[in-house]
């Protein structure tokens, strides 16, 4: 099992190799989207490491998509959050959404 740590409201902008290189995948019809990153601490596969699920802002939608990490080194510089494991994930936080977003979203991802 997994131990909750925080969620944040962020847009995702950033998507490298470990080394800084841009990588284009399913990913790239994430970037630049604002929604909920869900942030965990392994306890047993990888104890210490941090990893992410993605939730973006889609209201429309039908279904929640996500995405997810593997477990890796979690930093933070002024509002940048950065996940360092087999490929490099970068957020910016902030207040990107309304009240009554972040409320449906929390619904979506919660009680789906």
């Amino acid at each position: 099992m997994a131990k909750h740590i925080e969620n944040k409201i962020v847009r995702f902008t950033g998507f490298t190799d470990p080394e800084g290189n841009p990588l284009s995948d399913w990913h790239d019809e994430y970037l630049g989207l604002e929604g909920m990153l869900c942030i965990y601490e392994s306890e047993h596969k990888a104890p210490g490491k941090k990893f992410i699920y993605f939730y973006p802002n889609e209201p429309d939608s039908e279904m929640q998509r996500y995405f997810n990490s593997i477990s890796g080194e979690l930093s933070r510089s002024g509002n940048r959050i950065i996940l360092e494991a087999d490929n490099r994930y970068e957020f910016e936080e902030g207040d990107f959404l309304s009240k009554e977003d972040r409320e449906l979203l929390w619904l979506n991802v919660f009680m789906n």
